[in-house]
């Protein structure tokens, strides 16, 4: 569902609240109106609502049809729009419109179907909404984060396990469940170019990611630290949109510059300076504040 929808929908929702509400208003009025009819003693002329007083009427209230219902409608705000926009629920995009002419009793049997109608919608969303707080719930969103120098060849192979593992276990213990996975993968700077290197796949099915990395090889690797802060920068293009959110990193080596490691200029060519990219401890802070703003967990 798009922004657009879902404003829509919301602008949608608190206009049949407010038109619910005048209608109850009109159906009180008219009733106390009944109530009320002008008396005038000795006429007879009953055909303009006026009785004799001897026989002053007696108020009876309209009646209207009502539809059974299992639950009553919950107001309480939807979710966020963000949430909901990659379910795509089948809502009505439309709802006709009703009032009825002042002073007027004619229209009311339409007047009645309309309400039911309307009550009918509200009750539809009202399920639709609490459908949505449950997918969105046991929604997670997983991404690997995987050092692809040589030295990481067998970790290649356990992070695919894992992705199958996972899938299995979410349908065993929560099958409501929505999961979805993405990769990065990332090297060093080249030794010549000074290019980065990276794998990224946005958030998909578990099958959908396997299939991408199924021809992934693990080789290279000059120094020891690597390109790990251009790694989790990734993290930031990726769509995150579960409300559990976690990152799974899986390396050997830390980030260049002297702030993450103690392995000396002799393990890290940028020891004490700004990778090519222009990343340093800044970036690091920066990473950190963008991970717990947008609550994702790393393990």
């Amino acid at each position: 569902m798009s922004d657009n929808d879902m404003d829509n929908l919301m602008k949608m929702l608190q206009g049949l609240e407010k038109q619910w509400g005048s209608m109850q208003d009109i159906l009180a009025n008219d009733g106390n109106n009944a109530a009320s009819a002008t008396r005038v003693p000795g006429s007879t002329i009953q055909q303009q609502g006026i009785v004799p007083q001897s026989a002053p009427p007696q108020s009876v209230p309209p009646q209207y049809n009502t539809v059974p219902s299992s639950s009553s409608f919950d107001a309480s705000p939807l979710p966020d729009k963000s949430q909901l926009d990659v379910y795509n629920p089948s809502i009505p995009s439309a709802l006709p419109s009703y009032s009825a002419p002042s002073g007027s009793r004619q229209a009311e049997p339409e007047g009645n179907a309309l309400l039911i109608k309307r009550m009918q919608a509200l009750a539809q969303m009202n399920n639709v909404k609490t459908e949505e707080i449950k997918k969105f719930r046991t929604a997670i969103d997983i991404a690997f984060i995987l050092d692809l120098t040589r030295s990481m060849d067998p970790w290649l192979d356990v992070t695919r396990l894992k992705i199958r593992q996972i899938t299995q276990e979410l349908a065993v213990k929560y099958p409501d469940s929505i999961a979805r996975f993405s990769f990065v993968g990332y090297k060093d700077f080249d030794k010549n170019t000074l290019q980065p290197f990276y794998v990224v796949h946005d958030f998909n099915t578990a099958q959908a990611i396997l299939d991408k990395i199924s021809n992934l090889q693990c080789d290279g690797g000059d120094d020891f630290c690597e390109d790990v802060l251009g790694a989790f920068s990734q993290l930031t293009s990726l769509s995150w949109r579960a409300k559990t959110r976690l990152v799974i990193f899986v390396a050997d080596a830390p980030a260049h510059h002297e702030y993450f490691h103690d392995c000396g200029p002799q393990n890290d060519r940028f020891h004490n300076c700004p990778d090519p990219a222009g990343r340093g401890p800044n970036t690091a802070e920066e990473l950190m504040r963008f991970l717990a703003n947008s609550e994702i967990e790393v393990c």
